[in-house]
């Protein structure tokens, strides 16, 4: 089905948001992008089971996108009622990028033999839902569409039902959307990259002298670090100029770090003494 709808549609983005079970390390209210899918049916029974997992492909772009929502914190503030903590947690949700396990069977008990098989073989998961793979799998069988699964943490593996009737999965599916709002927003797209404006004049100054003179992008021999950005942060995928244009708009947005315009072409300026379009910088 999935692979039928990204032939008709043509989606540059696929993203399975929904609610999850957190296996480990996570609170209810928590949402966790996926670093890896995998599939936890396939295998070979004798005297054990011996588990041989699927694994769907997960965006490298929209990974490091997921990275940088979660590093910078600010994704919550997107959210709409019912979005914010589960009381019970007592703290504010964090997010995670980390790996999701997928399975045919709804999990209410950490004793059962599917909750053991994820602590034992897929000790690195910390949560679990049932629709991920099938549709990652298939939307990105062309190769054509970036795909990512955003989930928020409904339940424990246990108590499943007392906590559903609290309210758990519309508080996990606000934040899931929250923080997937938050990354799509800063979703490049080359299409409108001549429609969307940068908001100054001093960015589109620094954007076209950081084209010409780091032509690989902002990270080029350590600029961005150099000028108090974030490298975590970047987006690496794309051409040398469409790292500029996201970078110069992260930094508009205020979630770059510590750099600033002014602090990234003074370190050009630097570099390059000489050039005559940062020597008229004003």
């Amino acid at each position: 089905m999935a692979a039928r709808a990204e032939e008709a549609f043509r989606p540059k983005y696929i993203v399975m948001m929904g609610v999850a079970g957190g296996v480990k390390d996570v609170a209810i209210g928590d949402v966790v992008a996926s670093s890896k899918v995998y599939w936890i049916e396939g295998g070979k029974t004798d005297a054990k089971f011996k588990p041989r997992p699927g694994f769907a492909p997960i965006s490298g772009e929209l990974l490091q996108l997921a990275r940088a929502v979660a590093a910078d914190g600010t994704w919550l503030a997107r959210g709409k009622a019912p979005a914010g903590p589960w009381p019970a947690a007592g703290r504010q949700p964090r997010a995670f990028v980390a790996p999701i396990v997928v399975g045919e069977k709804v999990i209410a008990d950490r004793a059962a033999d599917a909750a053991l098989l994820v602590s034992e073989s897929y000790s690195d998961a910390v949560a679990i839902d049932m629709e991920d793979f099938g549709a990652l799998r298939g939307g990105a069988a062309t190769e054509r569409s970036k795909v990512i699964a955003v989930r928020g943490v409904s339940d424990l593996l246990s108590a499943k039902s007392s906590a559903d009737a609290g309210g758990s999965q519309e508080i996990a599916a606000a934040n899931a959307a929250a923080f997937l709002f938050d990354l799509l927003d800063r979703t490049p797209s080359i299409e409108t990259h001549a429609e969307v404006g940068l908001t100054g004049s001093r960015s589109e100054r620094a954007l076209s002298a950081g084209r010409d003179l780091y032509p690989s992008g902002p990270h080029q021999d350590g600029l961005w670090e150099r000028a108090g950005g974030d490298p975590s942060r970047l987006n690496y995928d794309g051409s040398g100029a469409s790292r500029w244009w996201n970078a110069i708009r992260l930094i508009e947005k205020g979630g770059g770090g510590d750099i600033t315009i002014e602090s990234l072409v003074a370190q050009m300026q630097l570099d390059y003494p000489g050039n005559a379009t940062l020597s008229r910088w004003d």
